[in-house]
């Protein structure tokens, strides 16, 4: 189509519309991937009962974990989308040998080939009942089997698994000195031998003393990157009181920041952000990339209104008491989750007036609080009647790696009121997909290709006559990039200014 005649098309498609002055606003779509209640794909007759957590890899792909039934079994299972086409059934309960899986552990990660890394509890194992580890029909580890890497030890637990892009899995481990013993030690174990990163009674750089064992030598809060080469952790010290005893580790030595261990107990340094007088009272959550871009969040002894804070790359990033997107961060942190790219997921609780909500935030944006609509049938249009009554779980936030077209996906688990009771047993809990645009694209780029052109015009129209089918077919894009008169959003005064980008003009 040449550019006369697109330019023909938009006032005439506008004219007829009868588009109007009242603009179009800039707001994020949450839409639903699954549901309980769904039937699944590849297990006849079952239904979703109960959604767990979430996981991504690094080719847009995307999974949950989930339990179902048909009325007489009860299955845990992992479905998802491996590089952002079609979802499907990637894994679930089975029998290997004597090795009869009854359950998954709700933490899992799943690799670039949508290999699923998971801890099973079963049946029929060395010992009989078993927890183990597993990387898709591999076994890994299972409760008393020797463990390869640490002779005249046996496996006693897997827990909180999950993989590299590659497939190279990782997890917390326990290890005991006979088959069917108790834990006599613990640490963080990868690959498919289980070589121990962190171990108890180890002692490693800037700890001032070695790590405990069989306490919790490594807490569940510890994250790798994409490809392996980078982690952080939290660990326990042997010799501490508990309030002192946990510090961060990353890439096997104690993180130091301006000169100070970040442990319990220690002064936030000043440098970062402290007041000076502060010090950390809890660490949380943690996360990393391969290029080294780390966060951790924690609690201070601040005052108890600011006093939550996150770190990224050795600053205080955000504060509880900040205004971020117009929105003041109170009380506390729920999750949080950091992509290869260096963007910053997390849920933290807002008040709209009338209590605090949990709400979700990509960076410095605001996308969605608990009591705001939601797309609950997953065609891309909010429902008047689908309002997000609570994010739930506890690994209930995942990002995306950002794509070529700038966008990032936010993945997170929600009750849905449909029926506008306060009863919480007839919401319906689903997995959500927000798209955002964390690259910006110019002034005019409806179709983020990056240049702004007579192919921009179609989706100018579109974004003027119907918001919503926008949205569905340029997922991520920014409709304010059409607003470019830079009053009252988009609407049909931006038609001329829009016109003049087009020809060259002021």
């Amino acid at each position: 189509m040449s550019l006369n005649r697109s330019l023909r098309h938009l006032f005439a498609v506008t004219a007829v519309a009868g588009v109007t002055a009242g603009g179009v606003a800039g707001t994020y779509v949450a839409r639903a991937l699954i549901r309980e209640g769904d039937a699944v794909d590849d297990l006849a007759g079952h239904n979703i009962n109960a959604l767990n957590n979430i996981a991504v890899n690094h080719v847009n792909g995307w999974s949950v974990g989930f339990n179902s039934s048909d009325g007489a079994t009860t299955l845990s299972s992992v479905w998802g989308s491996i590089n952002g086409g079609p979802p499907q059934l990637l894994q679930t309960e089975a029998t290997f040998g004597s090795l009869v899986q009854t359950s998954f552990e709700s933490f899992f990660g799943f690799d670039n080939s949508g290999v699923v890394a998971y801890s099973a509890s079963g049946t029929g194992g060395p010992v009989g009942s078993f927890d183990s580890v597993w990387y898709g029909d591999t076994l890994i580890a299972v409760q008393g089997d020797p463990a390869p890497s640490l002779p005249g030890r046996f496996w006693t637990f897997g827990s909180r698994p999950a993989v590299t892009g590659p497939g190279d899995v990782y997890w917390v481990g326990g290890v005991a000195n006979t088959a069917g013993g108790s834990t006599a030690n613990r640490g963080l174990f990868y690959g498919a031998s289980g070589n121990p990163l962190l171990l108890g009674g180890e002692s490693y750089p800037n700890l001032p003393a070695a790590l405990d064992g069989p306490g919790t030598t490594v807490n569940f809060e510890y994250s790798f990157s994409a490809e392996g080469s980078r982690y952080i952790a939290q660990v326990e010290m042997v010799g501490f009181a508990a309030a002192v005893d946990n510090a961060l580790v990353m890439d096997g030595a104690g993180l130091m920041l301006d000169g100070t261990l970040v442990r319990e107990g220690a002064l936030v340094p000043v440098a970062i952000g402290g007041n000076g007088t502060e010090t950390f009272t809890s660490l949380q959550t943690v996360g990393i990339a391969e290029s080294g871009d780390y966060f951790f969040s924690a609690d201070t002894n601040a005052a108890t209104t600011v006093d939550q804070i996150i770190v990224v790359n050795g600053q205080i990033a955000y504060r509880e008491g900040d205004t971020v997107d117009g929105h003041v961060l109170v009380s506390t942190i729920d999750t949080l989750y950091m992509n290869e790219d260096g963007d910053l997921g997390y849920v933290w609780q807002v008040n709209d007036g009338v209590a605090n909500r949990e709400a979700i935030f990509l960076n410095d944006k605001f996308l969605i609080k608990e009591r705001d609509l939601v797309d609950l049938t997953g065609d891309g249009v909010v429902e008047p009647q689908s309002v997000l009554w609570d994010i739930t779980g506890i690994n209930v936030l995942r990002i995306s790696d950002r794509r070529p077209d700038g966008t990032v996906s936010v993945y997170f688990t929600g009750d849905v009121d449909t029926d506008g009771t306060t009863s919480t047993t007839d919401d319906v809990e689903a997995v959500f997909e927000i798209v955002v645009q964390v690259v910006d694209f110019p002034l005019g780029d409806m179709n983020c290709d990056g240049l702004v052109n007579n192919f921009d015009i179609d989706a100018f129209v579109l974004a003027l006559l119907d918001a919503a089918a926008y949205a569905a077919e340029y997922p991520g894009c920014n409709i304010l990039n059409g607003d470019i008169n830079g009053a009252d959003g988009l609407n049909n005064f931006d038609i001329d200014p829009f016109v003049e980008l087009l020809l060259g003009g002021p």
